[in-house]
């Protein structure tokens, strides 16, 4: 069996392709021009002996737009390779260039791809001051056909947007739950002999504050970012209930949060100083992955996306590492795509956030409590070991057409409320 992957965002198909491959499986990976442009989609990055030099396995797509494919494109640019193989796993960017290649594919959804074009509403149109374009229609209606081409699609995680997408795309299409995986040996303690000594602004946070909260999140929470990017992670949800615990409640609380110059940084700095807070907030630059290692271990609590109703990269990383995580989840979708739900602090308003803060800073000994049940979690649903046959089995049964997985209906998600700016 050949696989051909397209796309790596946040070097989701490089993981999973490099352990597939060590188990046998002729798997390669194809780099699309928005991969080569962002850091953290470097193979390099997961893997620094790489250094750009990478194996025959891994192929660089020159294409000048992939969102604006016509369908000839697969003839040209050294292409054709890509569609001699067995099935295809893509990212929903390049699902209607896909479609019609005769190659059965999967869906993968990575970031907003999910919703790039297919969910692109006419709110956002008439927000931003236009009427809906013929081009964007077009092309909107053209991914919603690549989905229903689609022999599947894997739900890695769980968002309020599954909500907005059930009504879509999904009704009657195949529903894959897989865990996203991540290389669980680079995380958990227990696979990691030489465990990464507390980062020296952790100590120095630590002589001034009792409790270290690590929000690593981007900075989106505003409606115009929060419709421009189509999410939001509840930043300044966080940040007043961080103000209510330290100035109402008098708790000794201090907050690392990362500068990656996005969207909100600058918003989330203005309501730092209007809330007070600025000497208990610490700023830190993007940081390679042992760096983020260190902090997930030394702090108390890492805050993941406070809105979206399922915890992101972040979120399995931090658990990996043995961190508490608190974020929003939304309990009974992960029962029933993954079995149990996470072991995660659940919280939604500020209200939530300053009880279970209140609540942990008299009780550190359930912290630590916690931490453990998550890398228990992380390795029951997003190890190599957990993740890997799941793949296999979906591929052989799309393959072999035979009905063995246990795919799920997608009506699980009518009950969710969909996010606003969708």
């Amino acid at each position: 069996m050949r696989v051909h992957f397209i796309g790596n965002t946040c070097n989701i198909n490089y993981d999973i392709a490099k352990y597939l491959r060590k188990e046998g499986m002729d798997v390669h990976l194809f780099l699309a021009p928005s991969d080569q442009r962002e850091p953290q989609n470097f193979p390099e990055s997961e893997d620094p002996d790489l250094k750009a030099n990478y194996p025959e396995w891994i192929h660089q797509l020159q294409i000048p737009c992939e969102r604006l494919l016509p369908r000839w494109f697969i003839d040209t640019h050294n292409a054709k390779m890509l569609l001699k193989c067995d099935l295809i796993q893509c990212q929903g960017n390049f699902a209607p260039w896909i479609m019609d290649s005769g190659v059965p594919f999967v869906i993968l959804p990575q970031g907003g791809d999910f919703f790039l074009w297919t969910m692109y509403s006419f709110l956002q149109l008439r927000y931003k001051g236009l009427f809906p374009h013929p081009m964007l229609l077009g092309l909107r209606r053209k991914m919603l056909k690549g989905y229903d081409k689609a022999a599947c699609i894997i739900f890695c995680t769980v968002s309020t947007n599954w909500a907005k997408a059930y009504r879509k795309i999904l009704p009657g299409k195949k529903i894959a739950p897989i865990g996203l995986m991540i290389d669980t040996m680079s995380f958990c303690s227990a696979g990691n002999s030489q465990m990464s000594p507390s980062p020296q602004i952790v100590d120095s946070i630590r002589e001034k504050c009792e409790l270290v909260l690590f929000q690593p999140t981007r900075q989106i929470w505003t409606w115009e970012s929060s419709i421009t990017h189509r999410c939001s992670y509840g930043n300044d949800v966080f940040l007043r209930a961080l103000a209510s615990t330290i100035v109402s409640d008098g708790l000794s609380v201090g907050a690392i949060m990362v500068d990656k110059n996005d969207a909100d940084t600058e918003a989330s700095r203005e309501l730092i100083r209007e809330l007070n807070i600025e000497s208990n907030i610490f700023w830190v630059d993007i940081m390679p992955r042992y760096k983020l290692i260190a902090l997930y271990r030394s702090c108390d609590i890492v805050v993941d996306g406070l809105v979206a109703g399922g915890y992101g990269v972040i979120g399995i990383e931090a658990m990996a590492c043995g961190a508490p995580l608190m974020c929003y989840i939304l309990s009974d979708v992960f029962e029933t795509m993954f079995g149990e739900a996470p072991p995660v602090i659940n919280v939604r308003t500020q209200e939530d956030i300053r009880a279970h803060l209140k609540y942990y800073f008299s009780h550190r000994e359930e912290l630590s409590k916690l931490g453990s049940l998550g890398v228990g979690y992380v390795q029951r649903h997003h190890s190599p070991e957990a993740t890997l046959p799941r793949y296999v089995e979906l591929y052989e049964s799309i393959l072999e057409k035979r009905n063995k997985f246990g795919f799920i209906d997608p009506r699980v998600f009518l009950k969710v409320k969909p996010s606003p700016w969708l």
